[in-house]
């Protein structure tokens, strides 16, 4: 479980440009409202940098949270387990504070 500032950082740098993360994910989860779910079962609908020139060239959007609306999203298939626990671990470090009831 991370609990410095490197690797909630190296953490934090999974939440840009993850549409094919999330996709291929079992499970993601937002570390601002810190709900999970499985994106075969909710589609996402939304990016904040699209397939223009704030993506990564290749159509490699930001996914924004279908629960919030906010683009704090990570998918289970990066370095951490994705839990309850971490999400409110990184809620904590990057918004200072415990998650919003959405």
């Amino acid at each position: 479980m991370p609990s410095d500032k490197n690797k909630m950082k190296e953490l934090h740098g999974y939440c840009h440009h993850n549409r094919f993360a999330i996709g291929g994910s079992a499970t993601a989860g937002c570390f601002y409202c810190c709900e999970m779910w499985e994106p075969a079962n909710k589609e996402i609908t939304e990016f904040c940098d699209g397939d223009n020139e704030a993506s990564d060239g290749l159509g490699n959007a930001t996914v924004i949270c279908p629960f919030c609306g906010i683009d704090s999203v990570l998918a289970s298939i990066h370095v951490y387990p994705l839990t309850q626990e971490l999400l409110r671990e990184m809620c904590r470090y990057w918004f200072d504070g415990e998650p919003l009831d959405v």
